[in-house]
């Protein structure tokens, strides 16, 4: 493996894993050379996470290596978890209040005919019902309460 390529490798990882969410991470890359024994060294400060190249020459073949050590993963029990408790909360909400209804009488219709024999007499036309009449609405602001259930929080910090 050449130098360039291993140069190459090396800015390639560490743009990987800046682009992996370790944007915020700091960098340092270093280089050393013991005999015939070259290497390259790449530290994330991140979280601990840590990577190293290396390039070697042994029995005459060159070889590169990767290795990423990342952090024991953590695993949450019963003393990293909090339960919050549920409360009830007032909201404020604007309706539409229809106005009442009310049945109204409405009178009957009667007209006077006259007959052939020349006598005057009441018909009804119409006959009188109950007719419903709705009021006029309005908008009001109602308060109820509502019920907001507690929440699970991770107090490790993970």
């Amino acid at each position: 493996m050449s130098k360039n390529t291993l140069l190459t490798s090396v800015l390639s990882l560490a743009l990987l894993l800046g682009l992996s969410g370790l944007a915020s991470a700091q960098f340092s890359i270093g280089f050393s050379k013991h005999g015939k024994h070259k290497s390259f060294g790449l530290n994330i400060g991140s979280h601990g996470l840590s990577g190293h190249v290396s390039r070697g020459h042994g029995h005459g073949h060159g070889h590169g290596h990767i290795r990423i050590h990342r952090p024991h993963r953590h695993v949450h029990c019963h003393s990293c978890v909090r339960q919050t408790p549920g409360f009830y909360r007032t909201v404020s909400e604007r309706v539409w209040v229809a106005g009442c209804a009310r049945q109204q009488w409405v009178q009957p219709v009667y007209r006077t005919v006259c007959d052939p024999c020349g006598s005057h007499r009441r018909v009804l036309v119409r006959a009188g019902f109950y007719q419903t009449v709705q009021g006029a609405g309005h908008w009001d602001v109602v308060n109820r309460r509502v019920w907001v259930p507690g929440q699970t929080q991770y107090v490790c910090g993970f």
